[in-house]
């Protein structure tokens, strides 16, 4: 038992060595005398440009270009839900699922508690085809 510990010491200390020889060798994304030199101004908007000089071009259209796929794909995601939803009703899925929740109980609260799950599955199943 004892050496199943040692193992797995072991084992740990050597991916969080790993992982940190790792972090060393990465330079960093930006210039650290020009980020420092921003750091010591008091205007925010001519420390923000200051900052923003010291980060390479090639580094700030990739990061661009990262945000923009980021914003297309939430506005892509958004789209997709929508058409989900508007299938589950088109469809009479969730109208089955409402029904199925009133024959259950009569009180309000616990139709929406058993509607809730089915309708949750549903929207699951037919999102993660989108989901990366």
């Amino acid at each position: 038992m004892k050496s199943r510990q040692a193992i797995g010491r072991l084992l740990i200390a050597v991916a969080l060595a790993g992982a940190g020889a790792a972090r060393a060798e990465t330079p960093p994304p930006f210039d650290p005398g020009k980020a420092a030199a921003a750091a010591r101004i008091k205007d925010p908007a001519a420390a923000t440009r200051a900052y923003l000089e010291s980060v390479p071009n090639d580094r700030r259209e990739k990061t661009k270009a990262y945000a923009t796929g980021n914003y297309v794909l939430d506005v892509v995601d958004a789209l997709w839900t929508v058409a989900v939803m508007a299938a589950l009703l088109g469809f009479g899925l969730s109208a089955r699922m409402r029904d199925r929740a009133e024959r259950l109980t009569r009180r309000k609260p616990l139709q929406t508690a058993a509607y809730c799950p089915p309708l949750s599955r549903c929207a699951m199943v037919m999102r993660c085809t989108w989901r990366p």
